[in-house]
């Protein structure tokens, strides 16, 4: 799924089609694959939590200098993420569904204000 390498590529992931490889290391370099996972963002709070806790440790950026945060709320078949200029409500038929959503678009949106 194409939004799922972009949330791995958000949390910083190697994410060639969609898959999550992880690397032997060795001194600090990457020598050889030892296996891929499957992205499962749309599938887990285990996999999806990570992605709002670092969506709400990302500094917004200010004009100020101000150590502000966005904040992501989630409620009964909702999420909302907000902060500086983003501004993402979603709707979903669970709390999961809503959330993933919300952390796409506000991913899409983050990257797009980031570019300016």
């Amino acid at each position: 799924m194409e939004s799922n390498k972009l949330i791995a590529e958000f949390m910083g992931l190697e994410t060639p089609n969609g898959i999550y490889f992880e690397y032997l290391t060795k001194d600090g370099e990457r020598s050889k694959l030892t296996h891929f996972i499957l992205l499962e963002y749309h599938l887990s709070w285990d996999w999806l939590m990570p992605v709002v806790d670092k969506i709400e440790c990302t500094p917004i950026d200010n004009d100020d200098n101000s150590d502000n945060f966005f904040n992501v709320m989630i409620e009964v078949f909702e999420c909302n993420i907000n902060g500086g200029d983003i501004c993402i409500c979603e709707n979903g038929h669970t709390k999961r569904e809503a959330t993933y959503k919300a952390v796409v678009e506000f991913i899409n949106e983050y990257n797009r204000t980031d570019e300016r």
